[in-house]
């Protein structure tokens, strides 16, 4: 995919004022200072659309990017930032959870975590009610470029076997470094398969309105609700054929170890 277009449109203090839109969105969400926004801007082809900081937990609104016009990247609040009060915390993580299930042109949230560090709980934790909520997401490891060639993606192998000890399977994974644009075209290429999906359930039938029977639409299956869609969509890879998957599965990453050459608040981490 190619990006002609990236700009900031609004800033959100909650859900409800959100704008109103038919568009796919995609979030990007994960712990203070795992570089969020450094990924969108490299991602984007835009050094300064999501403003970055040295300063971690700068992010306090849910920020909406238009990309070529046609869907929008949203750059969530990062979690996890220990030098905020307890009504902050309460505060923001109402925004996140609210923003997760209840917006439906969400189509794919994606989870950061930077791949120098162990599983930590508080990342465990949220991917687990993730799974609970039946959100679709993804894993995005970040920061590849601080470590060597080969102990980047042998971090990455060993998280995900953690992982496995107590899920059946993952969502798709995905190496990433802003520095040296890894992992870039993978992440584009799988929004590029995800914005052909419906964006939200169809209208249902009227039911008849008169007493007789109707045989035609007996045998027919009742209409799915915008929540079982959802469900069918915790990990949208699965309704993309496997020839043209770009993502990196957890096996993927292990069988590559071993070849592998060593208001307005534009998005502030």
């Amino acid at each position: 995919m190619i990006i002609n277009a990236a700009r900031f449109v609004t800033s959100s203090p909650s859900l409800e004022k959100t704008p109103n839109t038919e568009l796919h969105e995609y979030a990007f969400i994960g712990r203070s200072n795992v570089g969020k926004s450094s990924l969108i801007n490299m991602l984007t082809g835009k050094k300064g659309l999501a403003m970055t900081s040295a300063k971690p937990g700068k992010t306090m609104l849910i920020n909406h990017f238009l990309i070529n016009d046609k869907w929008y990247i949203v750059d969530l609040p990062g979690y996890g930032f220990a030098q905020r009060s307890k009504v902050e915390l309460a505060k923001i993580d109402k925004m996140i959870k609210d923003y997760i299930l209840g917006r439906e042109q969400m189509t794919n949230l994606f989870l950061l975590i930077d791949c120098r560090h162990e599983p930590q709980k508080i990342d465990l934790n949220f991917m687990q009610w993730l799974a609970e909520n039946n959100v679709p997401f993804s894993i995005v490891f970040t920061k590849l470029d601080k470590l060597g060639k080969t102990a980047g993606p042998r971090n990455v192998a060993k998280y995900c076997e953690k992982l496995l000890e107590t899920w059946e399977e993952l969502p798709p994974v995905f190496l990433s470094s802003a520095e040296d644009k890894r992992g870039r075209d993978e992440i584009l290429d799988y929004i590029d398969q995800l914005n052909k999906l419906p964006l939200l359930a169809e209208e249902p039938e009227k039911p008849e309105t008169n007493n007789q029977i109707n045989t035609e639409t007996m045998d027919k299956k009742p209409e799915k609700t915008p929540e079982e869609i959802k469900a069918e969509k915790k990990y949208p890879g699965a309704a993309i054929d496997a020839a043209d998957k770009d993502h990196v599965t957890p096996a993927e990453v292990k069988e590559r170890t071993d070849v592998l050459d060593g208001p307005t608040d534009p998005g502030q981490e």
